[in-house]
């Protein structure tokens, strides 16, 4: 058999996630400083601001809806600050920065990325997602990078769990994630290959489901070491189509 479908992973595999967290986290911290001092004449110390929204997204993950709200809430009382009607004004503009940066979320996919998927999509190959958190969020996502006519399906783990009644974090990925995918899309392990940058998020799971792997390691990773369950380790995506070609001479010639 061959390769028919490539699963990818989202957040640091096709989007520099960390990058858009950053910016978008400054952007969010401008715009309350300065609706602060525009409109109540309140000075918002920047690292206060910034502590906070650090603090939230460690203990309640990137994926919680309500960090600008829960941040101003938290900045403004520290401050003395005890009107709703004010608090909810500043979080409105920290929100507003953040979909500024949204806007500009197409300009956080990797370099090779668009030519790499215009060439398996050229192969003729299935190109999914398999990623974890919250479904609208995720597929958000595609939507924000300009990406819907280069995917074809998306599987997020909130779906597997809400289907299949799991209980388990939305943000890890498991066998059975994997299982459900393949079930899904109607193909055997083997004419599936998953491409990600979490050894055990990605890559573990989906060769114990028996997938072809490929684990992306770029250079600033701290996962650059081969695992026993990576078939491939890679520094970017550009490798993909000739590892898919490798792949499918290798299964003929058997």
């Amino acid at each position: 058999m061959v390769i028919k479908t490539i699963l990818f992973d989202l957040d640091y595999t096709l989007i520099k996630t960390d990058e858009f967290k950053e910016l978008s986290k400054q952007a969010s911290i401008i715009r309350m400083q300065t609706e602060a001092m525009d409109r109540f004449k309140t000075k918002i110390p920047r690292k206060l601001l910034d502590e906070t929204i650090d603090s939230i997204r460690k203990e309640k993950t990137s994926n919680y809806d309500k960090i600008l709200d829960e941040t101003a809430a938290f900045v403004c009382k520290s401050l003395g600050i005890t009107d709703q009607v004010q608090i909810d004004m500043i979080a409105t503009a920290g929100i507003s920065g953040h979909h500024m940066i949204k806007n500009a979320y197409f300009a956080f996919l990797y370099e090779e990325v668009i030519e790499t998927l215009h060439s398996l999509k050229e192969a003729g190959l299935q190109i999914c997602l398999a990623t974890a958190g919250k479904t609208h969020k995720q597929i958000d996502k595609v939507e924000w990078a300009h990406l819907t006519n280069n995917i074809d399906l998306i599987f997020v783990t909130q779906q597997y769990i809400t289907e299949t009644g799991t209980i388990q974090s939305i943000e890890l990925k498991n066998r059975e994630f994997f299982d459900w995918i393949l079930q899904k899309i109607g193909r055997n392990p083997n004419e599936v290959i998953m491409v990600g940058d979490s050894y055990h998020n990605d890559i573990e799971p989906s060769k114990n489901a028996g997938i072809w792997t490929v684990h992306l390691s770029r250079k600033c990773s701290a996962e650059n070491i081969k695992g026993e369950k990576t078939d491939y380790l890679v520094e970017d995506l550009s490798t993909l189509p000739k590892i898919i070609i490798k792949i499918n001479s290798k299964e003929q010639e058997d």
